[in-house]
């Protein structure tokens, strides 16, 4: 459906504070399907599918089953924007980036201007540890700093511990992107006590 797309691919990447998930929100110009009843709901949300139902109010309803729209969506947008990083680092140079330790640097520094884009705007998680193992051979303190304050972690191998053929090649030592998902909360969950 156009409008559920449109929507859910509306996100400005450039602006602050714009990332979004689809759940519970209202599709302008389209009316719920009715006919959606607890069984075919509970089937829905089962499968991963979303959709928009009426129960008393018309919102989409996701259930993430196979990974929510929006992370979808912000996956391919930062694959694209991170590639297009890595291109434009050796493509829009005057001269060349030496293969040296300084050259990474100079195209890690463009990856994350570049990748600062989806901190600004809520796709990444900064101020949230990473929870499961650390996927590279850093420290672990370097490694939940950089994704404590960034939401990503960007690393390259040392350029001294690269094979010989590969340097003849112009190759870069392997690269290593950590991205922390901010996700965003579907439900909440509390207690209410009261006393007399």
């Amino acid at each position: 459906m156009a409008a559920y797309a449109g929507r859910g691919l509306a996100t400005n990447f450039n602006g602050y504070g714009t990332a979004f998930t689809m759940q519970l929100k209202t599709l302008n110009g389209v009316l719920p399907d009715t006919t959606i009843a607890n069984t075919e709901y509970d089937k829905l949300m089962a499968a991963g599918v979303d959709c928009y139902p009426s129960f008393g109010i018309a919102k989409v309803a996701t259930s993430g089953a196979n990974e929510f729209f929006d992370v979808v969506v912000y996956k391919m947008a930062i694959k694209a924007s991170y590639i297009t990083s890595l291109f434009n680092s050796l493509a829009t140079t005057p001269t060349k980036v030496a293969q040296t330790n300084a050259g990474l640097g100079q195209i890690m520094a463009n990856a994350i201007r570049d990748l600062k884009k989806f901190q600004n705007s809520g796709v990444l998680a900064s101020g949230v540890n990473w929870s499961s193992e650390i996927p590279i051979p850093v420290s672990d303190d370097i490694f939940q700093l950089g994704i404590f304050q960034n939401g990503m972690y960007l690393w390259f191998d040392d350029i001294n511990k690269q094979q010989p053929s590969e340097r003849e090649e112009r190759k870069t030592p392997p690269g290593f992107l950590a991205i922390k998902f901010a996700g965003a909360f579907h439900g909440i969950e509390t207690t209410i006590t009261f006393e007399n």
